[in-house]
């Protein structure tokens, strides 16, 4: 997980986020399909971590990391994705690792990386 300040101003969660959740239909044959709904929202703070990478050849691109932090149990679970819009971009994130806060840091910090980016409609 990457390090932050040991405090946050609450003031400073400024970007609204979706939190989006797996829902796994299956098809009869031992396959399925995976789509996400949106479950609730969250007021947080995003700080890209590490930019993407795009290369000629996409299968080596890599999405840009990050790390949200939101206010004490409301983190959503590893797996669940995060999707916001910030000037004109929506951007969707996957929840990698979740750090709980505590009675000392009341916020949980989620470690994410982007897998989607695409101008806001």
């Amino acid at each position: 997980m990457s390090p932050v300040a040991s405090s946050v101003d609450p003031g400073a969660l400024d970007v609204r986020m979706e939190v989006l959740s797996a829902t796994r239909t299956d098809d009869g044959m031992a396959g399925g399909t995976v789509s996400y709904a949106a479950v609730r929202s969250v007021w947080a703070r995003f700080e890209d971590a590490a930019p993407a990478i795009r290369t000629r050849a996409p299968v080596h691109d890599a999405g840009a990391r990050g790390l949200v932090t939101v206010r004490l149990g409301l983190a959503p679970a590893i797996g669940d994705r995060l999707r916001f819009e910030l000037s004109g971009v929506e951007r969707t994130l996957a929840v990698d690792a979740v750090e709980p806060g505590g009675r000392s840091y009341p916020f949980d910090r989620i470690d994410v990386r982007e897998i989607d980016r695409k101008a806001a409609t």
